[in-house]
């Protein structure tokens, strides 16, 4: 059985600007459809992954299984620069992308 990943789901505070961030990661456009201050926003390239983002407070607790971005050297988002980011998680994006 193969398995095929959908959608990639990232909890944070503030959705329009996780986004993108991680829009020049990955080189794919943020859906012009979302604007600041929504509660979800979107990465879809077309036939790839999607990459969605939604806003949940912090320290909600509700769901244990989320991801939780590293800091390296003491810098965390939003203070990373793309070009800051460790490669590991930029190439992780771009297999699943391409």
């Amino acid at each position: 059985m193969v398995s095929f990943i959908r959608n990639v789901s990232f909890d944070c505070p503030d959705p329009y600007v996780l986004a993108h961030f991680w829009s020049e990661v990955v080189g794919h456009p943020v859906d012009p459809d979302f604007v600041r201050g929504d509660t979800e926003v979107v990465i879809e390239p077309p036939g790839r992954p999607r990459l969605f983002f939604q806003a949940v407070p912090e320290g909600n607790a509700a769901n244990q299984n989320r991801f939780n971005c590293p800091s390296w050297g003491g810098l965390a988002f939003p203070s990373w620069s793309v070009e800051q980011l460790a490669d590991g998680w930029a190439h992780l994006l771009r297999c699943l992308l391409h």
